[in-house]
């Protein structure tokens, strides 16, 4: 029986084999690299002074005879991962950079430290954690690539005040110019985009966003920024934005009203797919109209400027103003 309250507790100190295969840790690699973060030392071949067999799925059979042969605790991947939980993961200092899918659907992580001097955190790198709850981020930090897709948990960034690029505003995390990422469970009802964002993307999965406002001088909402806020009713969109870029306000169920400006030039792919209670749209001088923007939506009206020569593949009452 574990007596241990965290997976730090349990093997700091200790010498361990981890051996199996891990749906916690795709990359078995990357879990012997946290065991040894928490101070365990990590071996091949079970012996007499082996602590720990971690042990996932398809462990050769040698080794879990040895085990009990020689009486070593056996601890599977799912008290692991609920030991791992109970953890700060502080990554060491000498890390510059963390990369490509370098925790790509680590279950066992709840909260992580960056250290200063880590640059870049590669495409992917916690996209999966569902368990991850909170991150902090140094001001070493240049370039995030990871969009934190299936971060289902995710409630909190920390960033270091002197981080020149990166902050948060009212939750959100904001690169340069640009909105990065919106937690999914972030209980935010109306959110008025902050002055100097160009970029507006990362709102996708909202399960609480219901109005959105945006400022002039935003000129992209980027692919699938607003995308599954299934309860988001109203976007208010200023002269600036030029985009809608593919699947935008895709499966936005909820969504009634949105104000198009004039200049919009582009459409995207599927930018309305599913908004089924929006009835009408107003169009302004587009130049590109992406196919099915507006697949399976309840629009049934929309106005165009006259002498207009749109080609929509939709049933709908088509109004000149």
């Amino acid at each position: 029986m574990i007596e241990a309250t965290s997976a730090k507790a349990l093997i700091e100190g200790k010498k361990i084999v981890v051996s199996g295969k891990f749906s916690s840790f795709p990359q078995r690699e990357t879990l012997e690299t946290v065991c040894q973060w928490f101070g365990a030392k990590v071996t091949s071949s079970i012996s007499k002074s082996t602590n720990y067999l971690i042990a996932g799925d398809a462990v050769g059979p040698a080794k879990i005879a040895k085990c009990q042969e020689l009486n070593i605790p056996i601890v599977t991947e799912q008290e692991f991962v609920e030991l791992m939980q109970n953890d700060t993961l502080v990554i060491p200092e000498g890390v510059i950079e963390i990369g490509e899918q370098a925790f790509f659907r680590c279950e066992g992580l709840k909260h992580v430290v960056v250290p200063e001097g880590v640059t870049t955190i590669g495409y992917k790198a916690f996209t999966g954690c569902s368990n991850l709850e909170i991150i902090e981020l140094p001001k070493s930090l240049t370039s995030l690539l990871d969009n934190f897709a299936g971060c289902n948990s995710l409630k909190e960034f920390r960033i270091a005040p002197e981080n020149p690029i990166f902050r948060t505003y009212n939750g959100v995390l904001i690169q340069g110019d640009a909105i990065h990422y919106c937690p999914k469970n972030l209980e935010i009802e109306k959110f008025t985009v902050p002055q100097g964002i160009k970029t507006v993307r990362g709102f996708i999965n909202n399960n609480y966003l219901k109005e959105v406002y945006i400022p002039e001088g935003v000129t992209v909402i980027d692919q699938n920024a607003f995308a599954v806020c299934v309860n988001l009713k109203k976007v208010i969109i200023p002269s600036s934005v030029k985009r809608l870029d593919d699947y935008c306000f895709s499966n936005c169920i909820e969504l009634e009203e949105i104000q198009l400006p004039e200049e919009l030039n582009y459409l995207g792919c599927d930018v309305f797919y599913n908004c089924r209670k929006m009835k009408h749209i107003k169009l302004g001088k587009i130049k590109s109209i992406n196919m099915y923007a507006f697949r399976l939506s309840g629009i049934t009206s929309i106005e165009v400027p006259k002498g207009s020569n749109y080609k929509i593949r939709q049933q709908a009452t088509i109004t000149e103003y």
